[in-house]
């Protein structure tokens, strides 16, 4: 039975790109992967027809732009799906309003990195990845993480800054080198709490930033001042791997 892992993966976006389980599960390795939107909704539903899909990971819940997809997705006479560390994104809204029985009802299997849903809490896969294993100097006191559609707005200059279109193994020495990062990238947010540093959410654009289970500071404006008062969580990132390790046994033991 063939198998299909659905994700971004024709995006310059870095996050959604290393949200793929296939880059971290040797049983996943030879998985043949599709991107969401490579083919028109109806090809789409006939190439995922009869097959095993695994979906995700990427904020695709509630998504007016991917509704199409989905639609044909939770339509689909798959033989099995999975979602896979997704999670809601509805852009200008604060709320995470889910359809629980339409998910409940369509999905075999589903993991959902929002911890404010009433699903299993599966965060981004991305926590697999060797590179969150080594240490960082901390060579900054602050730096900017910023998402390359949504500048943000009145930050000074001075700080290090960089956009999540770089390469993942920079984006993480970055990350790694500051003590504080500010952004208002998800993935941002999600890779700086994993490697234990203090993190503000600044001008958040989506419903995304507000279901991390580590709680972040979130604001339109933020002091410096107020930098030591920013919490760390050192055990995130053992809890991330540990809620993904248990997932992918569920996920392997029902495809084999």
């Amino acid at each position: 039975m063939e198998i299909i892992n659905i994700y971004r993966k024709n995006t310059s976006n870095t996050g959604d790109k290393f949200s793929t389980p296939t880059k971290y599960f040797d049983f996943l390795k030879n998985v043949r992967t599709l991107d969401i939107t490579e083919l028109p909704p109806d090809q789409f539903s006939k190439e995922i027809e009869d097959k095993i899909i695994i979906f995700g990971g990427g904020g695709f819940l509630e998504q007016d732009y991917f509704k199409d997809y989905m639609k044909v997705l939770l339509e689909a006479k798959t033989k099995l799906l999975v979602g896979w560390g997704i999670g809601h994104n509805v852009h200008g809204a604060c709320d995470m309003l889910y359809d629980n029985h339409k998910y409940s009802e369509k999905f075999d299997l589903l993991g959902v990195r929002d911890s404010t849903s009433h699903f299993k809490w599966v965060p981004c896969v991305s926590c697999m990845h060797p590179i969150f294993d080594k240490t960082f100097e901390i060579k900054n006191k602050i730096v900017i993480y910023e998402h390359k559609n949504f500048p943000l707005r009145g930050m000074d200059a001075n700080f290090p800054k960089m956009k999540n279109g770089d390469s993942f193994e920079d984006i993480i020495n970055f990350l790694g080198s500051a003590e504080l990062v500010i952004t208002n990238s998800y993935h941002g947010a999600y890779w700086a709490t994993l490697l234990s540093r203090r993190v503000v959410i600044i001008q958040p654009f989506s419903s995304k930033f507000f279901g991390f289970r580590h709680p972040l500071i979130i604001a339109n404006n933020f002091d410096i001042k107020d930098v030591d008062n920013i919490p760390i969580y050192p055990n995130a990132l053992k809890e991330a791997r540990e809620a993904n390790l248990k997932f992918s046994k569920k996920v392997y033991t029902n495809i084999r």
